[in-house]
């Protein structure tokens, strides 16, 4: 069986902020933003990618990481960078005993990478300006406890790990259900334009659930967009094409785990279980158990 290459991801923020998207293991991404003359990382699973990309873009210094969550793959490669790049910023969740020194990061916290001694430090001094990049903490455990996502409202883009994928959501390792649909609601709740650069590439196998959601709906207009949805994303997967960054209007209309209030995703999680569910948890906790099945 051939495995199809994925092709690295690059797109502009804004004119002075740039996004490039990393392929590592099986379906992971390490999200690299990135100016004139620094770089930062969020989740290095592994460090000789990010080494690679950094050789290639000499020009953005690797200043800082950023991590969501503390599963190896989202920060098996921090050693190795530590020891390539030892003036290295780290920022991790606050609710976590890590094992790398770090700034703890809280929920509503925000900061500003470059703005700290610490950042400064790191970058060349070669007399360019240093662009600040506000940076605002939401604390989304369920998948973790510790789980944040990193949004980031200049540039009009959310990192958000493992708490949601396009179409999708993480397993529900820790927490509970209503843990985890209250940091969905909160994600739901910023602007519809903003760019969602999860983790994990999901979106086919995803596709396929959301369709079979749909096919318990009454509404065939949203089963007939969720069936063109898997060819659209079949035909990326053969080229190598992302699917991602989405965006939050996309997830909040096809996403089923972000309409887990809304009755037409209560009736088709009913219909699957054989219960009446009277709470949005309840329907994410028979979705979340359903496409666990799958």
């Amino acid at each position: 069986m051939t495995t199809t290459v994925r092709h690295p991801i690059y797109l502009n923020l804004n004119p002075e902020v740039k996004l490039s998207g990393i392929p590592i293991l099986e379906d992971n991404w390490i999200w690299v933003i990135h100016t004139h003359n620094s770089a930062w990382a969020i989740d290095p699973g592994e460090s000789a990618p990010l080494v690679h990309w950094c050789r290639q873009h000499p020009e953005s210094k690797l200043t800082g990481i950023l991590i969501t969550h503390k599963h190896h793959d989202h920060i098996g490669g921090i050693p190795q960078l530590l020891a390539s790049f030892p003036n290295l910023s780290i920022w991790a969740p606050a609710y976590h005993q890590w094992k790398f020194p770090h700034h703890p990061v809280t929920h509503d916290q925000t900061f500003i990478l470059g703005s700290s001694p610490t950042d400064l430090n790191a970058f060349p001094s070669n007399g360019n300006s240093l662009l600040s990049i506000k940076i605002e903490v939401i604390h989304t455990p369920g998948h973790t406890s510790e789980h944040v996502s990193y949004c980031l409202p200049e540039c009009e883009i959310l990192f958000c790990g493992d708490t949601l994928f396009s179409l999708g959501c993480g397993r529900m390792f820790e927490g509970n259900p209503l843990q985890y649909w209250h940091s969905l609601a909160m994600l739901r709740q910023l602007p519809q334009h903003y760019k969602v650069a999860c983790a994990h590439e999901y979106t086919l196998s995803n596709a396929y659930f959301a369709a079979t959601v749909s096919s318990y709906c009454k509404n065939l207009d949203y089963a007939l967009k969720t069936k063109d949805l898997i060819a659209y994303y079949e035909r990326l997967s053969r080229q190598g094409a992302s699917s991602l960054p989405s965006t939050l209007g996309f997830e909040q209309q096809f996403n089923p785990f972000l309409r887990c209030d809304d009755p037409e995703i209560k009736y088709a999680a009913e219909s699957y279980s054989h219960q009446v569910l009277s709470a949005p948890e309840e329907v994410f906790a028979v979705l979340r158990t359903w496409k666990n099945r799958l």
